[in-house]
């Protein structure tokens, strides 16, 4: 119970829920909430995506 009150907000805060998604010890076992994983999920993809297009534009440039 004090857990809860003390972490509740964890899963709002976007740096926390990425790494906690990306820790291969916790990944999306320990969300409550579906929202907040779906929301990590997505900036992962994101940032993924962006680094892979940014680094595909330097490969081009060599």
């Amino acid at each position: 119970m004090i857990d809860r009150l003390r972490f509740h907000e964890t899963e709002s805060n976007r740096l926390c829920a990425v790494s906690t998604l990306l820790d291969t010890k916790f990944k999306r076992l320990h969300f409550r909430d579906s929202t907040a994983v779906t929301k990590a999920v997505i900036e992962v993809d994101q940032s993924t995506r962006s680094s892979s297009e940014e680094h595909s534009r330097k490969q081009q440039l060599k």
